[in-house]
């Protein structure tokens, strides 16, 4: 029960995080693309956050237990990698700009 409690309450902190991080990427790249692709992030994360509430909600029913903690798992690396993918930078992108950049120079 245990290592389901510390579950509940890094799967709360990954949503939390999930939600800092949609926020971050909308406010350092400020473009529509980024606001539609970064609502994956956003989606994951309240969807972990009710995942988690869930598990709490069903008590000491350990049935169900096994297949919420895996979900609310699945859901943690979702959020790490989409938290990822939302804040890197695109290389090509900037190469792009600075070739530009030169060439009108």
């Amino acid at each position: 029960m245990m290592a389901l409690n510390v579950l509940y309450w890094l799967g709360l902190l990954g949503a939390a995080a999930a939600m800092v991080v949609y926020f971050m990427q909308i406010a350092r790249f400020r473009k529509w693309v980024r606001l539609v692709t970064g609502a994956g992030l956003f989606f994951t994360g309240l969807g972990l956050a009710e995942a988690c509430i869930a598990m709490r909600a069903m008590g000491s029913d350990m049935d169900h237990a096994v297949p919420n903690a895996v979900t609310i798992a699945a859901l943690l690396a979702a959020v790490y990698f989409q938290g990822v993918a939302a804040l890197r930078q695109r290389r090509a992108r900037t190469a792009d700009a600075v070739n530009e950049a030169i060439e009108a120079a």
